[in-house]
């Protein structure tokens, strides 16, 4: 039984490889995205796997065996990865529940990123931004090791305006900046002056980048760089989209200190809701407490399904999440809320807390679950997002229980959305209010 379920698991892996070995020549494959999509979800484990491969577990042999020749399929020999900088990231974002649940999945992409990176260049220059001291240490020594220059970027650059305008938001984003500087600089020295040999490593390993004015061009880029579900503010009529696709702690705070600031700008009055989802082994009460200051008027939850029509779109697919696991997540985070909003009112200055009076009058967030993304955008919206609007007869009408408890979006002069929690949250509702994205 053992083997039939080992062949079974590895199967889609090996006819995946067994028909890209009978290729004699490399040639360029036209894909489209979808269809490139859901060739990777077939090597995707059914929810109902992870059981079967625990009990597998104690035998890594055999995985390390499968992978030996999925590598020879791919014209890698094993000799190859010890030229590669190989760094094993374990227990950080749910590495170790993906893994173990998608083995096929994972290890195609493994490895395609070793055929990728051993494709690339060596010897090319290196740089970074400020670390802390242990990071730090670690990118000196293996520079010094690899008889390489790291450079350290300038976070201050000479510009006519006399200040630096980013097209995107957040304080972290200005170091990200003067990296990209950097990099688009050494490159173009590259590229049209080949002539020009790389400077030798100094004999302090790291090297602080002398600060350059950057070109109009340069000026642009960086002033007009737009990330899509990334303190992203989309306004459909009186419905405001803020979209940040925040999925740690970190980046949660950074995500509600952007909300706030679109928060002083916004008109008033104003129904503030939050449409929250988050996926994979994450601490949702980590994630949701930083929201609580915010004072949402409601608190919509809702799982990573686009619509309650069988889906289309590939890269919304999870094999082993059942819509049931998700939707018992999302009731877990309404509780967690819950929660922490009673602890709030127990310890917080009550209801002008964060400088706004909520305009429900409530005791507390009203809060409600639903199947899928368009259907909580729908009742959120209340019909008047016109890009919206005309996917309202999809839907059978809600039960009028749920549209009673939407009178204040309907009577408010606005209405101000936070999108959060998840990458692939952000990514539907994005399909849904810019169906472009869709094509």
């Amino acid at each position: 039984m053992v083997r039939f379920l080992r062949v079974w698991q590895w199967g889609p892996v090996f006819e995946f490889f067994h028909q890209r070995s009978n290729i004699k020549h490399v040639r360029l494959l036209r894909m489209e995205y979808q269809e490139a999509v859901c060739t990777l979800n077939a090597l995707q484990s059914s929810s109902s796997v992870p059981e079967q491969l625990q009990q597998q577990s104690g035998r890594p042999e055999l995985q390390l065996q499968a992978a030996r020749v999925f590598l020879q399929r791919a014209g890698i020999m094993v000799e190859e990865l010890d030229r590669l900088n190989a760094i094993h990231v374990a227990g950080t974002k749910g590495k170790d529940a993906h893994g173990g649940t998608m083995p096929g999945y994972f290890l195609f992409l493994t490895i395609l990123a070793f055929r990728v990176f051993l494709q690339e260049k060596p010897g090319v220059p290196a740089f970074t931004v400020m670390q802390p001291g242990g990071s730090m240490a670690v990118l000196k020594d293996r520079a010094k090791e690899i008889k390489v220059t790291l450079t350290s970027s300038a976070l201050e650059y000479q510009v006519p305006t006399g200040s630096l305008h980013l097209g995107l938001v957040g304080q972290h984003q200005h170091s990200n900046a003067s990296l990209a500087l950097q990099l688009s600089w050494s490159w173009l020295q590259h590229r049209h002056l080949p002539e020009k040999p790389p400077p030798a490593a100094e004999s302090a390993v790291l090297s602080q980048a002398p600060a350059f004015v950057p070109s109009p061009h340069m000026m642009t880029g960086l002033e007009d760089t737009e990330w899509p579900g990334r303190a992203q503010t989309l306004r459909h009529g009186p419905v405001t989209y803020c979209l940040d696709g925040a999925h740690t702690t970190h980046s949660m705070q950074a995500c509600v200190q952007w909300f706030r600031e679109q928060e002083r700008v916004a008109m008033a009055p104003m129904i503030r809701v939050l449409l929250f989802n988050a996926t994979g082994e994450r601490d949702c009460t980590a994630l949701l407490k930083p929201l609580i200051d915010c004072r949402f008027d409601f608190a919509v939850f809702c799982p990573n399904i686009l619509d309650t029509v069988i889906s289309s779109y590939a890269d919304q697919h999870s094999s082993r999440v059942t819509a049931k696991n998700m939707l018992t997540r999302c009731l877990s985070n309404q509780k967690s809320w819950r929660r922490l909003s009673e602890q709030e009112e127990k310890h917080g200055d009550g209801p002008l807390t964060g400088g706004r009076l909520p305009l429900v009058a409530k005791e507390r967030t009203d809060t409600l679950v639903f199947p899928c993304m368009l259907s909580a955008l729908l009742w959120i919206t209340q019909g008047r997002d016109p890009v919206l609007a005309s996917q309202v007869k999809r839907f059978l009408p809600m039960q009028p229980s749920v549209q009673a408890r939407a009178a204040p979006l309907r009577g408010a002069a606005s209405i101000q959305v936070l999108v959060t929690g998840s990458l692939h949250l952000v990514g539907g509702v994005l399909k849904h209010l810019d169906p472009s994205l869709a094509m």
